[in-house]
This record gives structure tokens, C-alpha cells and sequence, in this order.
């Protein structure tokens, strides 16, 4: 990982034998009443959007909406009714670097670091990856959406988009958290976290997956695959 200054940067450049991940990504910590606010998935994405206010010309294909993750904290009961508890911090993905001022004058953020990112994925590199998605299918013979309960379903639905996106999980490697939902105005969201450790066969396709996402629910904080070169072997 490595910061620069540039004031804004593309998703992607020509590397030697694969692609080259460049973006900003930023920590925002919030406010007790952004926290309370932001429960609500629908006033989480204004906040990031408005904080944000990049160029849409400049996503990707595909990529319809910012990329972002919350940090949640729920209480002991919450956690056992399977809620998802209220965000305290977010994970921001962009392609030009943001600018929070707005956000910060007016009390909803009260600290953020922003820091540009550049990793460069070659076929046969393994990358550590998790993600927090949705797991969410079309069936036929259903109206709409299906959610998938089981933790094999999921396992199953995390494997298939890594196959799209070009990786093969290494063995043994796969975790799959409890669901949690939260609720969005006239929805609940059910959500997973998925980690693993994969091997990159196609690094374009790969590169696809980290700008653009997994899963539906992006504009409500699914979908961000945060992923990193793993740590050397002592």
C-alpha cells in the first residue's frame, strides 16, 4: 500500500502481466448522532454520496453507485436477535480524492483519513480478501429476489462470483459469518461476511470485481471487496 498526493487517480493502469489497482479509500469515524442517523441504510448512502461528490463519468462500467463498508457495533441483544447494530465507522472507495470538509462542519464526521491505495494483481498471485455482501439469487419459478440462509448456500453463491471474477479460493480458506441484517426504509438487508484467500487466473477480470463489487445492495454499503497481498511467510 502506498499514499500519494495526486488529487485524483484512475481505477486502473497497464502493469507488465496484469492490472494495477489505484483508488482512494478513506476512514470516517462518526458522529454519536450520524451513527443513530445512518441505522437507516438509505441516510448512510446520502451521507457518502454527498461527502463523495466525485465524477460518475469516472466509474467504471457497472459501477452505478460509491463503494463503501460500515463498521458496526451492535449490543449483546442485538447480536442475538441477528441485527446488525448502528454503523460508527465507514470504508470508502473512490476513484478522485474526496473531500469530507462538508461532512465534518457539519458534525456528522468527526475524524477522517484518506489515503491513496495501489496494488498490482498478476495471474498466480493470491490475494486476502473479505467482503461484506448480500447473498442474494434469482430463482425461477420465485417472484423477485431470494436470500440465501444456509451457510452452504453462501459458501456456493461466494465461490461462483469468485469463478466470474477470475480466482479460485485456496483450500480450507473460506469463512462465512453469521447473517446480520439492517433496515433500509421499506426494507431489512441481510448481510454476510466472506473471507478468503485466492489464486488469480485472470487478473482483469479480478480487477472487475474490486471497482465494481459483489452481490446487489452496493448503494447501502454491500459489495466493497477489500483485498490485499498476503503477509510473508516467517
Amino acid at each position: 500500500m502506498s499514499v500519494a498526493a495526486s488529487p485524483s487517480v484512475p481505477y486502473s493502469s497497464t502493469a507488465p502481466g496484469g492490472c494495477a489497482l489505484s483508488v482512494w479509500r478513506s476512514k470516517i469515524i462518526l458522529s454519536a448522532r450520524a451513527s443513530a442517523e445512518c441505522e437507516d441504510a438509505h441516510v448512510m448512502h446520502q451521507l457518502v454520496e454527498w461527502g463523495v461528490r466525485d465524477d460518475p463519468s469516472l466509474r467504471p462500467p457497472g459501477q452505478q453507485h460509491t463503494s463503501y463498508v460500515a463498521e458496526r457495533h451492535p449490543s449483546d441483544a442485538q447480536r442475538s436477535c441477528g441485527l446488525a447494530g448502528r454503523p460508527v465507522s465507514l470504508v470508502v472507495q473512490t476513484a478522485q480524492k474526496p473531500d469530507w470538509s462538508s461532512q465534518v462542519r457539519q458534525g456528522r464526521v468527526v475524524n477522517v483519513h484518506s489515503e491513496q491505495v495501489r496494488h498490482t494483481w498478476r495471474r498466480g498471485d493470491r490475494a486476502e480478501i473479505q467482503v461484506c455482501a448480500s447473498p442474494v439469487v434469482n430463482r425461477h419459478g420465485t417472484s423477485g429476489k431470494v436470500l440465501l440462509r444456509s451457510s452452504e448456500e453462501c459458501q456456493r453463491w461466494f465461490c461462483g462470483h469468485l469463478d466470474r471474477a477470475g480466482c479460485k479460493p485456496v483450500a480450507k480458506t473460506i469463512v462465512v459469518t453469521a447473517a446480520s441484517t439492517n433496515r433500509q426504509r421499506w426494507q431489512t438487508i441481510t448481510l454476510r461476511e466472506f473471507r478468503a484467500t485466492v489464486k488469480i487466473a485472470d487478473p482483469a477480470r479480478f480487477h472487475q470485481l474490486l471497482v465494481c463489487g459483489m452481490g446487489r445492495h452496493r448503494a447501502w454499503g454491500a459489495g466493497l471487496v477489500l483485498a490485499d497481498h498476503p503477509a510473508p511467510q516467517s
